[in-house]
């Protein structure tokens, strides 16, 4: 088998250094200036087609996965045919003190991306269709918009308990949508005052969809917070604009949210693989797309373990001598946005319906069954992540929507194939 020369790229935002190690790991090229515009480009197809000539093999690209700023190198050189290899950040990092002189430059970085290749510890990286990208794309924003979301729900809060003192006690939603048209109609306490009875219970009526009775009980108890709790009066036209204002934004985003939501669904419901996941128990439609989004194609792992690691969910192992370490953390070395989504489900999986029956019974009993030998319970429920990871890969692997099985039936089931 003939090596193949290695054309690795430090990527910064406009610009990217290339260095090209030979099959005997001479450098050919080091630290050339390869622009992110066409001329650029045009220069790189130029200079690679002289490498490939020069060993008659074409080269193996190598770029550091640095935000988004790499993702058109790597569409170029895929579109021309190249093996592109796309570095963790955390892989390239631990090269940094590979010389006893601390230096780090772009012309280095580039080189030791080389080096990291080189001993077989990258992998080639596959484009993913388009649906896979959208899906990634669409996934993440939702999670920042929801992010941004909790953070004006902070606020609205704190002005809330100060402007409508227990106003929860009657909406514990504060922010559902008849919670929301009364706090931007009546913002205090001494607002409520003003109103008439007929004009709060037309108000609920329209935004709840509920009947006028269940309205007039509303309204009831609201008089009642307000008589019992009047808020605040220093400083109240200010926490007033503020309220406003942060009412404002969270309606906007919840309108925003439900949009991207929407769009999410239009884009996984063609691909079989998000029905399959939606067969899993506790599993819901953006969880489904986000683990479709984040992992692309399952055969790019070629077991269960490496997709275990891909998420971050695998235990990390602490040996030195005769040291053994006892206690094995979570490593979070993979995809945050997987380990949120993969946490959520398993909350989801292990509680109980409102007949006391386990969403999940297989993987409530396993919860159950760790914590009643000693683990703690944010331990179990990273082994219940870890058990849902493996889940995740067999139903895509197989193709096959989800099937209940005990570990007994399981077993039974693999001796029969």
């Amino acid at each position: 088998m003939i090596t193949a020369p290695i054309a690795a790229f430090d990527v910064a935002k406009h610009s990217s250094k290339l260095c090209v190690l030979s099959p005997a790991n001479d450098k050919v090229m080091d630290g050339v200036d390869i622009k992110h515009t066409d001329d650029g480009f045009e220069k790189l197809s130029h200079l690679l087609t002289k490498v490939e000539r020069t060993f008659g093999v074409r080269p193996v690209c190598v770029v550091e996965s640095t935000g988004h700023y790499h993702k058109r190198l790597f569409e170029y050189l895929t579109e021309k045919g190249y093996e592109v290899a796309v570095v963790n950040p955390l892989q390239s990092k631990s090269l940094q003190d590979i010389n006893i002189r601390g230096a780090k430059t772009d012309r280095l970085d580039a080189y030791r991306l080389a080096l990291l290749h080189r001993l077989n510890v990258t992998k080639v990286g596959k484009v993913p269709d388009d649906a896979v990208l959208e899906l990634r794309t669409l996934t993440r924003e939702y999670f920042s918009m929801s992010d941004t979301l909790a953070q004006y729900k902070n606020r609205a809060r704190a002005a809330i308990d100060l402007l409508f003192p227990r106003f929860d006690q009657v909406f514990p939603d504060k922010f559902s949508a008849t919670a929301l048209a009364l706090l931007k109609a009546y913002p205090s306490t001494q607002h409520l005052d003003k109103a008439t009875d007929e004009e709060l219970v037309e108000l609920i009526c329209s935004t709840s969809r509920r009947s006028a009775e269940w309205a007039r009980q509303k309204v009831l108890s609201l008089r009642e917070v307000a008589r019992e709790a009047p808020g605040i009066r220093f400083g109240r036209n200010g926490l007033l604009i503020a309220l406003q204002s942060n009412l404002t934004i969270i309606e906007t985003i919840q309108e925003q949210l439900a949009e991207i939501e929407k769009a999410i669904v239009e884009v996984a419901e063609p691909l079989e693989g998000y029905h399959h996941l939606m067969s899993m128990p506790g599993m819901g439609p953006v969880s489904a797309a986000t683990i479709l989004g984040e992992i692309g194609d399952v055969c790019w792992f070629k077991s269960a373990r490496q997709l275990v690691a891909f998420c971050g969910v695998d235990p990390t192992v602490r040996q030195s001598g005769q040291f053994k370490g006892s206690r094995s953390r979570m490593s979070k070395r993979g995809s945050p946005l997987l380990r949120r989504v993969l946490y959520v489900i398993a909350l989801a999986s292990i509680r109980t319906k409102g007949n006391q029956d386990a969403v999940n019974p297989v993987l409530r009993r396993y919860y159950e069954d760790k914590v009643a030998a000693g683990k703690a319970k944010k331990v179990a429920l990273g082994a219940v992540m870890r058990k849902l990871v493996h889940y995740v890969y067999a139903v895509l692997r197989d193709g096959e929507p989800f099937k209940l099985r005990t570990p007994q039936q399981h077993i039974q089931a693999f001796k029969a194939a």
